[in-house]
């Protein structure tokens, strides 16, 4: 089944943000996902069914979760992800916690992306009486 129009925009808008992220720093799902108007799973989702060709050129790996942790889906990709972090000098506790997170974590608006923030148009919630 093909993907609507909105989600390969969307699809394109993280991938777009997660190239901007620079060697060595991290962003996290929750910020992408604020930046887009979109929440965090559906960014998540998008990084996480990349095909191999997709992933080969894509810093994937830089994008954790809101408290700093890897949080790759299974431990094959848990260890992909953190190998290529320390690679880039990222330190990794023994939780799969990013030590310095803090101090290399940078927002998605700090991003040289060149993709403002969005406000998608949401349905208005129906009210009952």
């Amino acid at each position: 089944m093909a993907k609507s129009a909105a989600f390969a925009r969307i699809k394109s808008q993280v991938l777009t943000l997660t190239y901007s992220i620079p060697v060595g720093r991290v962003s996290t799902y929750r910020s992408l996902g604020e930046h887009l108007d979109v929440m965090p799973r559906h960014v998540a989702y998008i990084l996480t069914t990349l095909k191999e060709e997709e992933k080969a050129d894509l810093p994937w790996y830089r994008v954790v979760s809101d408290n700093g942790a890897v949080s790759a889906p299974n431990p094959v990709k848990a260890k992909a992800q953190m190998e290529l972090l320390a690679a880039e000098g990222v330190a990794i506790g023994p939780q799969k916690t990013i030590l310095n997170f803090a101090a290399i974590f940078v927002a998605a608006p700090d991003l040289a992306s060149g993709i403002p923030p969005q406000k998608r148009s949401h349905p208005a919630p129906e009210l009952s009486d």
